[in-house]
């Protein structure tokens, strides 16, 4: 023991550090390791329970995407009938307008066709007309009288019907 206290050191002093060391020990165990290892509990269960809502989150994401793809999918699909159901409706109301067309086409023409027919005919009555009257007027002129009108009317009638195309 003398030399430990050569050393500076006294027994006593170093039982009384012990046994405040002690007293700190306990009074730390009793009032302090207790809430501490309480708080450390409740954020493991707290951690464990936010890393387990992390992955149900994470699970009903990815379903979520998963739906959502298979929506848009759908979507897509029926986005493409839509449009091929849109263009046979335009190709059929295409048809549709060209065969009206054609029925107005057709109808035109045959009415341009009887309007010429009839302008024809008014026409050839109109010219035969003005040449009787033509030839009349030379027929009269060369026989001076000396023939009467109705017999050269008649002559010439009878010989337009016999020369006629």
């Amino acid at each position: 023991m003398e030399s430990l206290a050569r050393l500076g050191i006294d027994l006593s002093s170093m039982l009384l550090y012990a046994v405040n060391f002690g007293v700190i020990v306990l009074l730390l165990a009793k009032f302090f390791t207790k809430p501490v290892l309480a708080m450390i509990e409740n954020r493991k269960k707290m951690i464990s329970d936010n890393i387990n809502s992390a992955e149900k989150l994470k699970e009903e994401l990815m379903k979520q995407r998963e739906k959502m793809e298979k929506e848009k999918e759908d979507l897509r699909v029926q986005v493409e009938e839509e449009m091929k159901k849109f263009h046979q409706e335009i190709d059929q109301r295409r048809r549709e307008a060209e065969a009206e067309i054609d029925l107005r086409k057709a109808k035109m023409l045959e009415d341009i066709q009887k309007v010429m027919n009839d302008e024809k005919v008014n026409l050839q009555a109109s010219v035969q007309k003005e040449l009787m009257a033509l030839v009349e007027k030379m027929v009269l002129h060369i026989v001076h009288n000396k023939v009467p009108s109705a017999v050269i009317e008649e002559s010439t009638q009878e010989a337009w019907k016999l020369y006629k195309r």
